[in-house]
């Protein structure tokens, strides 16, 4: 599953969301990148691991992640059905003062109730949505309001999701690896790019994203390698050579433990 780094929601409703159901066959990681929205990740079966502002949460069946605004996050799948709701954030503007501050804190306790609520609230937008029956954009847009009214009483906080340097400069410096990731690019060169010494550098990515500038290097370089994998019919060694993957070993033994199989495996169980 590839990804952009800066997400533009388009709107499928014409609630001004974007809802829809993904089913995915394969097991994935979407590198870290970012939304102008909030998004909101339901689980139907399977499992998604979400990372963001340092903390790492996996979500299963009837489960559930809201995704703030303009923050930072991957996601690596097994195969799954989910229910994805990207929420602009002017579709806030009538209830919250500054929608774009707001804060969604999911290290909070959530009551079995209120996890009720919300999850019943998507689910009655995804029958109304699917099954069209008379009048569903009115029980869609009840459901959608009443949830986005669950969501910010209970788990927003205002003022908190605000601009910061630090954070605008990691997202240009994502921006900058995805666009080179395929060289031979050294962590010289990204602090020359990001405006901070190697080393400070070096602590300001882990810090923050949890996982040194090397590692990300290697999960993109290998996210890109199998999206190739299970989409083309080009040799294997021809793919890792276009994706900066030179270590022939070193690269399998990384794309097992990504992944849980070897490369040539991914190529044999596409083809049954």
């Amino acid at each position: 599953m590839s990804s952009s780094h800066h997400e533009y929601v388009v709107s499928n409703l014409p609630l001004g969301v974007r809802f829809y159901q993904s089913d995915v066959t394969t097991s994935g990681y979407v590198p870290f990148h970012w939304h102008n929205s909030i998004e909101v990740l339901l689980v139907l079966n399977g499992e998604l691991t979400v990372t963001m502002n340092r903390k790492t949460t996996s979500i299963t069946n009837n489960e559930f992640i809201i995704i703030s605004s303009g923050v930072i996050h991957d996601v690596r799948n097994t195969p799954n059905q989910a229910l994805v709701l990207q929420i602009p954030l002017q579709i806030l503007d009538p209830y919250v003062a500054k929608p774009e501050e707001i804060l969604f804190d999911m290290s909070r306790p959530i009551s079995t109730k209120l996890k009720k609520q919300i999850i019943a609230q998507l689910l009655k937008i995804n029958q109304a949505v699917y099954e069209k029956p008379d009048g569903y954009l009115f029980d869609a847009e009840i459901a959608l309001t009443e949830f986005l009214k669950l969501i910010v009483l209970n788990l927003g906080e205002e003022g908190k999701n605000v601009f910061s340097n630090v954070g605008s400069n990691l997202k240009n410096l994502l921006v900058y690896i995805d666009s080179h990731y395929r060289e031979e690019i050294s962590i010289q060169q990204m602090a020359r790019q990001s405006g901070y010494n190697a080393s400070y550098l070096s602590r300001l990515f882990k810090k923050n994203m949890g996982i040194t500038l090397t590692e990300y290097i290697y999960e993109i370089r290998l996210s890109r390698f199998y999206d190739d994998l299970l989409e083309t019919d080009k040799p294997i060694n021809e793919l890792m050579d276009r994706h900066g993957l030179t270590n022939r070993r070193t690269s399998r033994e990384q794309f097992k433990k990504m992944y849980g199989i070897l490369p040539h495996e991914v190529r044999k169980n596409r083809s049954r």
